[in-house]
């Protein structure tokens, strides 16, 4: 009872729900067993009564209305705040499907199917599957403003550790930032054109960069200096990662190559062609034996890092793909495209698991949470939105930025989000 009412303190939901339960008339479900499940559900979120209305409808359907929880305000609470809405669908005999509504927005929050399953194993799987999504439907809200690039930024990413941001821009700078105090730490220097990307090493020490100025440069974080260039592409880099050990960096081209670099000597150590185009897209796996890439050729490959051989391509896209990350369990891949969509993919069959629609200008960049359960997407339609894999749904929808929106990240904690944009802004969300 303790660690419940601990939970529901750290929500922002009202108790009291409107619950929708639809039912095929060919399998109906008991009422007392429809109220006993749903009291475990709404019971496990806040503790009150449940009144249960039922009320026959001449359609297909026998619906069940107006089932609420009622109370006064939430623990420690003054203030009225959102009412959700709890939806039961059996759309057949074998598929029930469930999902949660904010009633004031009608915007989606979480949607279950699930197969082959009695009722009351349904609604209990929902009560876990659904405590969890929603529990995880944090609103962020703009915290800071970082300004002081001169050209549009490319990319931006968080340091391990979330204290530092890392910023690239064709004003052919890189710049080093603190999170807390808001100020710029560095100024990375060298790059002779734009700066296409750029990324701290897992322990935080180093930053890697890459360029259309065709080399890649490692820089040490605390003095700001250049540690070492890498020659080898014929053509602009655009992307430039860490291996998840540090000891090898991955980097990609509009020269249709991927090359795997050794961090400490600075030595090629491999070349991987394949893709028809220019390359804009590259991300090791979390376990490091993969790298993804994507391209303007419309594919996204997986490929062994140890070998270089092709595992698997991915298609589906119908425009350039401009962004893909792999899940932290690295089953799963996510792109986003100048096709304005974002796909899932599973890594094995390389099938696509799911297609989210909501931008209105082309995707530029994609990420995961870290518990892999939404995905956070940004475009040149300048705003920035958080999709929740489950509900298959937009949750929801930042928007600050002036100008394109091209890159963003998200800490490793899952709390904050940063991002960079063509207004030459870098903005922190919290």
């Amino acid at each position: 009872m303790q660690e419940s009412n601990a939970m529901a303190n750290q929500w922002d939901w009202t108790p009291c729900y409107l619950v929708t339960a639809n039912t095929k008339a060919n399998n109906s479900i008991d009422k007392n067993q429809l109220c006993n499940s749903f009291f475990c559900i709404l019971t496990m979120l806040f503790f009150w009564d449940l009144e249960l209305c039922i009320h026959p409808n001449p359609c297909p359907y026998v619906c069940c209305e107006e089932q609420k929880l009622r109370g006064g305000m939430t623990p420690n609470s003054n203030e009225t705040q959102q009412m959700a809405v709890v939806h039961l669908v059996t759309i057949s005999t074998n598929t029930t499907s469930f999902f949660v509504e904010e009633e004031k927005k009608k915007q989606r929050l979480f949607r279950l199917k699930i197969k082959n399953n009695r009722p009351n194993t349904v609604l209990k799987k929902f009560c876990k599957v659904g405590l969890d999504c929603i529990q995880s439907a944090k609103h962020f809200k703009q915290l800071k403003i970082f300004e002081g690039h001169t050209g549009n930024i490319k990319s931006v990413k968080l340091s391990p550790d979330g204290r530092k941001i890392v910023s690239a821009s064709d004003d052919k700078r890189i710049r080093i930032w603190d999170v807390i105090l808001g100020n710029e730490v560095h100024i990375l220097a060298g790059h002779e054109n734009w700066v296409n990307d750029a990324e701290f090493s897992p322990d935080g020490n180093m930053v890697v960069s890459c360029s259309n100025d065709e080399t890649i440069r490692l820089w040490d974080v605390n003095s700001g200096r250049e540690i070492r260039k890498l020659v080898g592409h014929t053509q602009s880099v655009t992307r430039a990662q860490f291996s998840p050990d540090g000891n090898s960096i991955a980097s990609c081209s509009i020269d249709k190559t991927i090359r795997i670099w050794n961090v400490k000597s600075g030595e090629e150590l491999k070349k991987i062609e394949g893709h028809s185009t220019g390359i804009v897209g590259l991300q090791f796996s979390p376990d490091g034996q993969m790298i993804v890439s994507s391209a303007n050729d419309n594919t996204i490959r997986v490929w062994d890092a140890k070998s270089g051989e092709r595992i698997i391509e991915l298609k589906g896209h119908f425009e350039v793909v401009t962004g893909i990350h792999v899940s932290p369990d690295g089953c799963s891949i996510v792109s986003c495209s100048w096709d304005k969509t974002i796909r899932l993919w599973d890594v094995q069959s390389g099938k696509e698991i799911l297609k989210l629609k909501g931008h209105s200008n082309w995707v530029s960049d994609v990420k995961f949470s870290p518990d892999g359960q939404n995905i956070i997407s940004c475009s040149w339609d300048k705003t920035i939105r958080l999709w929740n894999i489950v509900a298959q749904h937009e949750v929801q929808k930042l928007e600050g930025h002036t100008n394109r929106v091209t890159g963003v990240d998200i800490s490793a904690d899952g709390n904050t989000i940063v991002s960079c944009s063509w207004d030459k802004t870098i903005r922190l969300w919290e």
